[in-house]
């Protein structure tokens, strides 16, 4: 233990897992660790229920952190999250975010537009055949 920090007045001898919320994740410029933004407690498992030995682990914790700052694990390695990097890596990552983006909301609207085109067709035969 750190001489610089007291020593701990309890142990937690039976330590129980909880689920975790925040509001996303933090990261101190000399730091190699991501926080988790005002963490509240979300819902305590019995010890029954689930062991603190199923906990996330901090490689696990990194991953999800990294995800959800938009940074792969090769890349905030090399650099620090809140500096800008290589511009053009930067530039080459968004357009084609964007270019996911695009085609997965055109592939959306375009099964949209073929079930109420189907809805209509159905409706319009179902009209001829009533007259």
């Amino acid at each position: 233990m750190s001489q610089t920090l007291p020593r701990p007045s309890v142990f937690v001898r039976n330590p129980i897992l909880v689920e975790l919320c925040g509001a996303g994740f933090t990261k101190a410029p000399q730091s190699k660790y991501y926080e988790l933004r005002f963490p509240r407690i979300t819902k305590p498992f019995r010890p029954s229920e689930r062991s603190y030995m199923e906990c996330l682990t901090l490689r696990g914790l990194r991953t999800i952190a990294l995800e959800t700052v938009g940074r792969e694990a090769h890349y905030a390695e090399k650099k620090l999250w809140g500096k800008l990097g290589d511009k053009t890596v930067e530039a080459q990552r968004r357009e084609l975010k964007r270019q996911r983006s695009i085609a997965c909301w055109e592939e959306k609207l375009e099964t949209i537009d073929r079930e109420r085109s189907r809805k209509r067709r159905k409706l319009e035969e179902d009209l001829e055949m009533s007259l």
